[in-house]
C-alpha cells in the first residue's frame, strides 16, 4: 500500500497484489451479499425512476468492483450494460484467478 500511496507501484499492480493476498470467490463475494445486502440512500430509487420516465440514461461508475454493484443497478432497474467497474476474473469453479 505505502508503495502504491507514494507512486512506486502502478494501481494496476497494486490491486493485482492485495487480490492474490485475499483471493476473493465468487461464492464468498455473493453470499456476502446476500447477508450484507446494500441499502440505498432515502430517495435514490425515486430519483432513478423519475429519470427513468424523462428517459434520461443512467450509469454506474465505480471504482469498485462489477460484482458488487450489479445488485444496486438492479434494485434500480439500471441495466448491467450501463455499468463501468473493475471486473474479477473467475475460474469456472468460482475461484479467483
Amino acid at each position: 500500500t505505502r508503495q502504491a500511496m507514494e507512486g512506486g507501484l502502478a494501481f494496476q499492480d497494486a490491486l493485482k497484489a492485495r487480490l492474490d493476498l485475499l483471493q476473493p470467490s465468487k461464492p464468498s463475494i455473493l453470499q456476502c451479499l446476500k447477508e450484507q445486502p446494500f441499502e440505498l440512500t432515502h430517495g435514490v430509487r425515486d430519483l432513478m425512476h423519475t429519470l427513468q420516465q424523462k428517459q434520461v440514461d443512467i450509469w454506474l461508475v465505480s471504482g469498485g468492483f462489477r460484482i458488487m454493484i450489479e445488485p444496486v443497478a438492479k434494485q434500480l432497474d439500471i441495466p448491467i450494460t450501463n455499468i463501468v467497474a473493475n471486473t474479477l476474473l473467475f475460474n469456472d469453479d468460482g475461484t479467483y484467478r
